[in-house]
């Protein structure tokens, strides 16, 4: 894994792997010890995956309403954390945690749009 420090999303994923395939090796019934030791993996994963998305959510929130809204979208916003920056704290002028709502942009889409055609306007912007 040292080599891929450069690249912290592939880090990450493969820190993620690992743990789970250690997991796997303890079994159903792990010791309390063990336990103890890997019980808020999926919890700790979890939280990064979500402070990643809300640190990225204000500009693709912005890309997302500038593209989609050309093409008859209306973005729906999905709160992470209750839109609450834990960094805010700190730093007043941070954005709150918020990120695109994929499911519900496509859902309340105009209804002279296709489904097809809503899909092909969100991953445009997903790629």
């Amino acid at each position: 894994m040292k080599t891929d420090m450069n690249e912290f999303n592939n880090y990450i994923k493969k820190l993620g792997n690992h743990m789970d395939q250690t997991c796997q090796r303890l079994g159903p019934n792990p010791t309390p010890e063990q336990n103890r030791l890997y019980s808020d993996i999926d919890y700790t994963t979890d939280r990064i995956i979500e402070a990643r998305t809300g640190d990225q959510g204000y500009y693709l929130l912005r890309k997302a309403r500038t593209d989609l809204e050309i093409d008859g979208l209306t973005v729906r916003v999905q709160q992470l954390n209750g839109g609450v920056n834990p960094a805010q704290a700190i730093n007043p002028t941070l954005h709150a945690w918020e990120t695109v709502d994929w499911g519900e942009t496509i859902k309340q889409r105009p209804s002279d749009m296709t489904l097809d055609t809503a899909q092909k306007y969100v991953k445009k912007i997903q790629q």
